[in-house]
């Protein structure tokens, strides 16, 4: 979670350069009951007080999928950086959240981390950067907060690029036609 506190700040910054516009961030997930995530949402709050965010952010917690998919409808970005865990662990392929976002038409800012690129429209990949590089993840965000009028082309991009790639049926077709290459 360490890259979370960075977002945190880096919204904190965000919000303090760009006074002009409102800024509004939603925070979803949860951590465990272990003493070390009760320990990680704590350094998570004192960021939140020290930036003095906390009327920008609402805290939802763990959200059922309904609920996930319902706030992409209440907002204009979805910011979802991975990383290679300490120990290697990268979770494999892009995290579903993405897909589910990026096909839910909103912009996509997160990291080049496994597959996260080749899941989104080419003109979305700009919004990509390297793991734990929080300050380009700042200045991707800015600039988007800066271009709104880029927004609908990245997220009807997004969907488009979802729905021809991932498709239930364009899978499905894509399975067969490999077993029966197999096969013949």
């Amino acid at each position: 979670m360490g890259i979370f506190l960075k977002i945190e700040t880096m919204i904190g910054q965000l919000i303090r350069e760009r006074s002009d516009i409102e800024i509004q961030a939603t925070i979803i997930g949860a951590v465990s009951k272990s003493k070390a995530s009760r320990q990680e949402l704590n350094k998570i709050n004192q960021v939140i007080e020290k930036q003095k965010i906390g009327p920008n952010l609402t805290f939802k917690g763990y959200c059922d999928h309904e609920t996930l998919i319902h706030s992409a409808t209440e907002h204009d970005i979805f910011i979802s950086p991975s990383v290679t865990a300490t120990d290697g662990d990268t979770e494999g392929g892009a995290p579903v959240t993405i897909i589910e976002m990026a096909a839910a038409g909103l912009p996509i800012i997160s990291t080049t981390h496994c597959d996260i690129p080749f899941v989104l429209a080419e003109n979305n990949r700009k919004l990509l950067v390297a793991e734990r590089e929080s300050s380009s993840l700042c200045r991707v965000m800015s600039w988007l907060v800066e271009h709104p009028d880029e927004w609908r082309t990245i997220a009807l991009q997004n969907r488009q690029h979802i729905e021809s790639k991932f498709d239930i049926r364009n899978q499905g077709t894509t399975l067969a036609n490999i077993y029966n290459e197999l096969i013949s």
